[in-house]
């Protein structure tokens, strides 16, 4: 397997991977980075970055604007730079594509009392109006407690998201276990959050790609500076039930990796540092 990486300078890279190896067991592996570029400092805190016609797409994380960035996927170079008027970056944390919208996770929740995490659909090809119409899918943990919860005990943060046909599909970045719990949102309508299905990551989980063409679905993550990939190979939908293979990216230490996609052979992870 393959990667590429995305850096900006002193911050954050993107890295590249070569995903053309099978997977062969269920142990941890070792995974190089084959190649990185750096990235414009304006994505200095990127949380979530997808791959349509050509360009990647990205976003920073909360305390940012409500923008978002579109690069060249060999250079690296800042092509264009979308601003919405309309919506506010509460705490982004993911952005997904799926056929010609754009998903943006607004679901981050570190102190875990959040009520107004969102998912935000927008159509590509509105990017340039200052206020696009935009589609709004509200959500809430069924089991999340209302009081304030330590840091260390919280199971209802979420940093990932992939869209399929099947619809969005959410991955928690607990802390209180490091066991991701996967979320089916339903769009257009307010969800009460049951896990669907859990795992044992290891890792916090801060990205998610699904690879429709060759059923298979990343998981991007940290713990103690290190940097770990989890490959699944499904039989349908995102899922936990197949076959797996959990990588450390022993060059991404202490880098904070935040998001993941599929382009052609490669495998792309962002990083801020």
């Amino acid at each position: 397997m393959r990667t590429r990486a995305v850096f900006l300078p002193f911050m954050l890279l993107i890295f590249l991977l070569s995903v053309n190896n099978r997977l062969q067991s269920q142990g941890t592996r070792t995974l190089n980075v084959d190649s990185y570029f750096f990235i414009s400092p304006l994505l200095a805190e990127i949380s979530g970055m997808c791959y349509y016609d050509n360009h990647i797409y990205a976003l920073n994380d909360g305390g940012n604007g409500a923008y978002i960035f579109k690069l060249d996927p060999e250079t690296g170079e800042l092509k264009e730079k979308y601003r919405f008027r309309n919506l506010r970056n509460r705490d982004w944390e993911e952005l997904s594509v799926y056929q010609d919208y754009l998903y943006i996770g607004d679901f981050g929740n570190n102190r875990g009392q959040r009520t107004d995490l969102a998912i935000y659909r927008i159509k590509i090809d509105s990017l340039d109006y200052p206020e696009p119409p935009v589609a709004v899918s509200g959500m809430e943990y069924l089991t999340q407690e209302k009081e304030a919860t330590p840091k260390s005990e919280n199971e209802w943060d979420c940093e990932a998201m992939t869209v399929t046909e099947g619809g969005i599909f959410l991955f928690s970045k607990n802390r209180k276990d490091m066991i991701t719990r996967m979320y089916h949102v339903r769009e257009n309508t307010y969800n009460y959050l049951s896990p669907a299905d859990s795992f044992n990551a290891g890792f916090l989980v801060t990205g998610a790609y699904y690879h429709p063409g060759d059923y298979s679905l990343f998981l991007c993550g940290y713990h103690k500076k290190e940097s770990y990939l989890l490959h699944f190979k499904v039989s349908g939908e995102p899922g936990f039930s197949g076959e797996y293979t959990r990588y450390i990216l022993p060059e991404l230490v202490s880098t904070q990796v935040e998001s993941v996609f599929v382009k052609g052979d490669y495998l792309y992870l962002a990083s801020e540092k």
